[in-house]
């Protein structure tokens, strides 16, 4: 029903269909992500790793994240400042 309900709405704006992050995309996500210090750091924090394993907000922004991109410095800078800040607003 979600599914029905994001695509209608994306028909009637005419933007590109809006397609739901998987569990597979998120694992795979995360264990690209781990072979960056910085997101290794954020795994170190009990409060961040909690997040990131039990938190639907946080693990469906890492599954959308393009991970034949994580090569480039400046997708990484963008991918960490978002996360950091869904990490930060969601420990507060």
């Amino acid at each position: 029903m979600k599914k029905f309900a994001l695509n209608l709405i994306s028909l009637i704006t005419s933007s590109p269909l809006i397609t739901e992050v998987t569990e597979q995309e998120i694992v795979q996500n995360i264990r690209h992500l781990k072979k960056y210090q910085w997101f290794r750091d954020y795994f170190l924090n009990e409060t961040y790793r909690k997040l990131i394993i039990h938190d639907q907000d946080v693990r469906e922004l890492i599954g959308g994240f393009n991970s034949k991109s994580f090569h480039k410095d400046t997708y990484q800078e963008k991918c960490q400042k978002k996360l950091q800040r869904i990490l930060q607003r969601k420990a507060n």
